[in-house]
């Protein structure tokens, strides 16, 4: 074989293998914010719990990253001279929003709003570029109370390790506006408890359970610090971990990931 022949090969090989590589798919949803009309409550501590489905392996499937979402349920304890406001909850998911306040239970169901960032979801369907609101009036007595938030919270897809022949791994994320209303006045030890839970996968032939590699950070405008977490335990079929959260008055979003190990 001549070098012309032999350089021409190994061009064509490197661009070959070049070829194989494709745009990872990126499934990004938007955060989770909660605001409110009247900003008169002082908020003693807040928790946040998160029960999300197992690890997703596999080909790309929007039909599933639409409809998998983690069973969530926010807490804050506030205190009030006594007030009736509206809140808005803005969350990427599905289904009714459950609020409960003042021992009064209510279902809201939630009318979509189009984000203009083109940045989000860039790979979904339109449907799925949407964010939801679900807007309540509630009337709080003086007093310390709980306003508890329970929905279906979507997760983000990000793709890694993938060619055009194969599907790679999947690190699955949701993100959460940790901090609420600024202008609420804030209890001198205010801090966020979080639980976060993943449903276990099967082990080779079914035997036992493997586990997912589950991580939280607080993101501060771009900046992420890992967030300690306890060491995964079992409960039934799901690993769960914990951790506390100190809070500061500056845009602070919680974001937690997990993927198949």
């Amino acid at each position: 074989m001549t070098r012309g022949k032999v350089v021409s090969v190994f061009l064509l090989s490197v661009f070959a293998a070049h070829a194989n590589i494709r745009a990872p798919i990126i499934v990004d949803r938007a955060p989770t914010r909660l605001t409110a009309a009247d900003a008169s409550l002082r908020v003693l501590a807040e928790s946040l719990e998160f029960h999300c489905p197992a690890a997703f392996k596999g080909n790309r499937d929007m039909k599933a990253f639409a409809e998998r979402t983690c069973d969530a349920t926010i807490r804050y304890r506030v205190e009030s001279a006594g007030i009736k406001a509206k809140f808005s909850f803005f969350f990427s998911g599905q289904g009714e929003v459950k609020w409960r306040a003042a021992e009064k239970t209510s279902l809201v169901k939630p009318r979509a709003v189009k984000i203009e960032d083109k940045r989000s979801c860039w790979s979904c369907p339109e449907d799925m570029r949407h964010v939801l609101v679900a807007q309540e009036v509630l009337e709080l007595p003086a007093g310390k109370q709980d306003i508890t938030i329970e929905y279906k919270q979507a997760l983000s897809y990000f793709e890694s390790g993938h060619s055009y022949f194969s599907d790679g791994k999947w690190q699955q994320e949701f993100t959460y506006e940790l901090w609420p209303i600024a202008e609420w006045q804030w209890a001198n030890d205010f801090s966020a408890e979080l639980k976060f839970s993943v449903a276990m996968r099967p082990g080779f032939l079914g035997i036992g359970y493997k586990g997912d590699i589950m991580r939280c950070a607080i993101d501060e405008n771009g900046t992420q610090t890992e967030l300690p977490l306890t060491a995964p335990r079992q409960e039934g079929v799901r690993r769960v971990v914990t951790a506390r959260i100190v809070l500061a008055k500056k845009p602070q979003r919680l974001r937690c990931s997990y993927i198949a190990d």
